[in-house]
């Protein structure tokens, strides 16, 4: 069943990086070799993981929280499939929220 998210359900960032590593590692643990995309968007996911929102008061090292979930969205463009993007959706929808308020 594809992953589909709810509109009027905001859930916390790292509640999503969670579900997206949980789903990488399932498919991917196994591959001989993993793709770029996996290799390159590593780094922010793990920044994510202790994200609540895509704020720009929201700190992890030196980078806001939106621009983490941006690079992160970068990064992984050749994540293809209806899990990659109903997470790139979501993501993306609390990018638009958060800079609506």
């Amino acid at each position: 069943m594809p992953k589909t998210f709810n509109k009027n359900e905001i859930r916390p960032v790292r509640k999503i990086a969670r579900e997206i590593l949980d789903h990488w590692r399932a498919q991917y643990a196994d591959a001989p070799k993993r793709p770029g995309f996996v290799t390159y968007a590593w780094p922010y996911l793990e920044a994510m993981l202790s994200l609540e929102t895509t704020s720009r008061q929201e700190r992890y090292g030196m980078e806001d929280a939106q621009m983490i979930v941006l690079y992160f969205l970068n990064n992984v463009t050749g994540w293809k499939g209806d899990f990659a993007r109903a997470y790139k959706a979501e993501l993306n929808y609390l990018l638009e929220v958060q800079n609506a308020a």
